[in-house]
């Protein structure tokens, strides 16, 4: 089934509007799809598959979300060496394009930005609501899983003193 044909105020307006806007919002205005947006906008040759154009949607995002340039993103992308700033290995989400790139991670209540994540160490990081004492938790549950392992070893012994610490401050208040 054939779409709506385009009228030339609608290429007009996607010819003005797409790189500073995402393809919902022009969709939106334009009461179209935003399939049919990104679509008409990659046979105009407006969506391109590179992120090195300034005038690339993901540049007009970065700007838009998080104040930051391409060339901001490049940078610290840079300074990463490439891989996300937690786990240290590269991308490996895909879309319709390719590989991902790496998440821009921010504090959501300055808005500052803490660096480049992957896919996987994003939605980590947001499904425990930033909130470090819950990842502080998640590691010593781990580390308690494998005892064998060096960073678990630590972790029992730690455990092990704070308990017999505790059994001595109790002993001293008679419990």
């Amino acid at each position: 089934m054939a779409g709506k044909c385009w009228t030339k105020g609608e290429l007009e307006y996607v010819e003005g509007h797409w790189p500073d806007e995402g393809s919902s919002e022009v969709a939106r205005a334009l009461s179209r799809t935003m399939i049919s947006v990104q679509s008409k906008a990659k046979k105009l040759n407006l969506h391109r598959n590179y992120f090195g154009d300034k005038n690339h949607p993901y540049s007009a995002n970065l700007r838009r979300r998080y104040n930051m340039t391409i060339e901001d993103y490049d940078r610290l992308l840079e300074e990463q060496n490439y891989v996300c700033a937690i786990c240290g290995q590269e991308e490996t989400s895909t879309n319709q394009y390719g590989i991902k790139r790496l998440c821009v991670d921010y504090d959501h209540r300055t808005g500052a930005i803490r660096g480049l994540l992957c896919m996987q160490c994003n939605m980590m990081i947001g499904s425990a609501k930033d909130n470090y004492v819950v990842l502080t938790n998640a590691v010593y549950y781990l580390a308690r899983q494998k005892p064998n392992d060096a960073f678990g070893a630590l972790i029992g012994s730690r455990e092990a003193q704070s308990s017999r610490k505790q059994g001595k401050e109790d002993s001293k208040v008679g419990v």
